[in-house]
């Protein structure tokens, strides 16, 4: 079964963006409050130059007071062997490289230390990292008892669940939400206790994974063979039925000009007009799929289908930009962007491309990209989902 890497082919994950036209250079400033902004991860595509530990066991104590108000901005990564890496420097530098096994080998066969990175302890699952009030929220596990992690500066990890396994981790109105296979759980207390959720038919719904967008919450999954959708507008305590949204057009959700946007990884997009009660989808990328997750720029949603950049004002109307020469013409990556600097970071996720083959690469516009070099970025582990945060300035060298 390859659930969680086909579903890493989006990178979501969360993620990129641009302007209507790619002749058009111009990008309106998004408005962020640092103190309140969430991100949102979906699966996008992967080891540690500096190894450490999880963090401590159980549910976890008492969370550490996040830093000041004057705030710097974190990207942070989280792929699959627990791996997380983190870039203090707007996307020109990934340091403090971790994960649970530095030794592990992805799918290299021949390679001693093989391992099937799907579905153990340690797997990223799609929604493997949030952000919010302060807090970065990781998940980790599928097929295999995981856990729940929380940080307050990107690389210092300590586990506040485990024993559960699943669609991931999602933060909106105060809540960290956790959709675990049969058993849903949320906490108003940054993950230091947790209430369980109850949904009739939790049960039933096989294979979620949850999303934020700005105060919701969605959970998509297989219901009885059929896609079901639902909605949560109280930080996950109770939730409806989301007419029309389903996994083909929710891996990556955004949220701009009044419409929520979301896509899967068939060349689909899905608009909501009325907060997420109901869907629409269209055919968007006739010729191929989305190999990239959904931003919004301030102006525009954005999303990428190999080295093809498609924005959109409003879900309808799609342009697509001619293929970017900075970019490989299969491109799948894991996008991220941060909204006050207006740039765009990329860790290439395509199967069999980790290791040495990873790359990492920056924009100022989404249209022109650098690909760093080995000094700036290494190669590890698949990388899966990119959130920006603020941490405590004095966090970064």
């Amino acid at each position: 079964m390859r659930d969680a890497r086909s579903l890493s082919i989006v990178a979501l994950f969360s993620l990129v963006a641009a302007t209507a036209h790619c002749s058009d250079a111009s990008e309106a400033p998004a408005t962020v409050d640092p103190e309140r902004t969430t991100g949102d991860a979906i699966d996008g595509g992967g080891a540690g130059q500096t190894p450490g530990s999880p963090g401590s066991s159980g549910e976890g104590g008492a969370p550490s007071t996040p830093g000041p108000s004057n705030k710097a901005d974190l990207f942070v990564a989280v792929g699959h062997m627990g791996r997380s890496v983190v870039s203090c420097d707007d996307g020109l530098t990934w340091i403090h490289d971790r994960s649970d096994n530095d030794n592990a080998r992805c799918w290299v066969d021949g390679d001693p230390n093989y391992v099937e990175c799907d579905h153990t302890a340690s797997s990223s699952p799609n929604g493997g990292i949030t952000y919010g009030d302060g807090y970065f929220y990781a998940s980790y596990g599928w097929g295999h008892d995981g856990s729940i992690r929380r940080s307050t500066d990107g690389f210092t990890w300590e586990t506040v669940k485990s024993d559960g396994w699943g669609g991931g981790v999602a933060y909106a109105k105060q809540n960290v939400f956790v959709l675990w296979e049969g058993d849903w759980a949320r906490s108003t207390d940054h993950g230091t206790t947790w209430q369980p959720v109850t949904y009739g038919g939790m049960w039933d719904l096989d294979h979620a994974f949850p999303r934020a967008v700005g105060d919701r919450l969605f959970a998509v999954g297989r219901a009885g063979g059929a896609v079901k959708g639902l909605l949560s507008t109280d930080g996950g305590a109770t939730w409806a039925t989301a007419s029309g949204l389903g996994q083909d057009t929710a891996k990556s959700i955004a949220e701009g000009n009044g419409v929520l946007v979301g896509i899967g990884d068939q060349g689909v997009a899905s608009r909501s007009t009325d907060g997420g009660k109901i869907w629409a989808s269209k055919t968007v990328v006739s010729d191929g799929s989305w190999t990239t997750n959904l931003l919004f720029d301030g102006t525009s949603f954005v999303a990428f289908a190999g080295n093809v950049r498609w924005t959109s004002p409003d879900g309808v109307a799609w342009s697509r930009s001619a293929p970017i020469a900075t970019l490989p013409s299969g491109w799948t990556a894991a996008v991220g962007f941060n909204p006050k600097t207006k740039t765009y970071v990329a860790i290439l996720n395509e199967w069999a491309n980790y290791y040495e083959d990873q790359k990492a690469y920056r924009s100022s516009d989404g249209l022109t990209w650098t690909t760093l070099d080995a000094g700036h970025f290494k190669g590890g582990h698949p990388l899966f989902n990119i959130v920006v945060g603020q941490v405590d300035p004095a966090v970064c060298p």
